[in-house]
């Protein structure tokens, strides 16, 4: 059905205005009358001919000439066609608010789809960037600029004794509570990581690239489990963010990497910077950080 017949489907009739008009009209003058305003709605004005105007009224051409007298004053005779001043008027605005009513689908639609394109395009930026980011935090700052603040995780503490963080080079996998899964090894993954976190009443997305980044970089969920641990100690509180925990584990890679470097300038040197974290000489924080400080 196209705009215009969906405009014609229903014709206003605004009743005291039409009786205080037509008070004089017979009950067949009335009929005439109805006949032919429905008849202008739907094919617009009707040309001035008798035989045409009659068969509009389902009236006898004898009939119909008798009428017209009364019918005829309230039509305007214009280029060889009957015009009704109301009925243009009507039938504008009625085509006016259907213009309105398509433009306000079409903008509601075309809203729709940009906040659909550009939730895709961040989906498809924090994609690329987690498939990209030598880390974790590398990742999420050039995705979403801003969204770790540097000083931020360093408000936390580590706690000890700290898991190891990452598994032994050139797996995917970690070490299974249960067993379960062969020689106790499951497969890692995000959704495993998130389950960690909702231990801790952490609500976070398997699908989110960070977590998917996490698992891509081999950490464990003994780790995961260890950093939600020193989050809610840090805010008892306060509603952690996903991101908040993931910035933790990010500063321990970065304190592991520091540790491993003052290892390499001798025993002498690095034994006397271990002071301020006690016991970190009892852990072995290089097992799966690469030589640049990657995972």
């Amino acid at each position: 059905m196209s705009d215009e017949e969906k405009v014609k489907v229903w014709m206003p009739l605004f009743i005291g205005a039409y009786l205080a008009d037509t008070q004089r009209l017979s009950t067949e003058q009335h009929g005439a009358y109805l006949l032919l305003i429905m008849d202008y709605w739907m094919n617009g004005a009707p040309a001035d001919d008798d035989e045409e105007l009659a068969q509009i009224t389902k009236l006898s051409l004898s009939a119909w000439k008798k009428t017209k007298v009364k019918i005829v004053k309230f039509f305007t005779l214009q280029d060889g066609h009957w015009h009704h001043k109301r009925i243009e008027k009507e039938l504008t605005d009625a085509r006016s608010r259907k213009e309105q009513s398509n433009a306000k689908a079409k903008a509601a639609a075309d809203a729709r789809w940009s906040k659909h394109r550009a939730k895709q395009s961040s989906e498809d930026s924090l994609s690329g960037a987690s498939r990209n980011a030598p880390s974790m935090l590398q990742a999420l700052q050039e995705a979403v600029p801003g969204a770790m603040p540097e000083g931020m995780h360093d408000q936390c503490p580590i706690p000890l004794p700290l898991p190891t963080p990452f598994e032994t080079e050139g797996t995917n996998t970690a070490r299974s509570e249960t067993g379960v899964g062969g020689a106790g090894v499951v497969p890692m993954s995000a959704g495993l990581l998130s389950r960690v976190m909702r231990e801790f009443g952490i609500q976070s997305n398997p699908a989110d690239p960070r977590l998917i980044a996490c698992a891509e970089q081999r950490v464990l969920p003994e780790t995961v489990r260890a950093a939600c641990e020193d989050a809610k100690r840090s805010k008892p509180n306060e509603r952690i963010a996903p991101a908040y925990v993931l910035a933790i584990i990010e500063r321990w890679a970065r304190d592991a990497k520091e540790i491993d470097a003052r290892g390499a300038q001798g025993p002498a040197k690095a034994q006397g910077k271990q002071s301020r974290h006690s016991g970190f000489d009892k852990i072995d924080y290089r097992e799966g950080v690469n030589e640049d400080g990657s995972f």
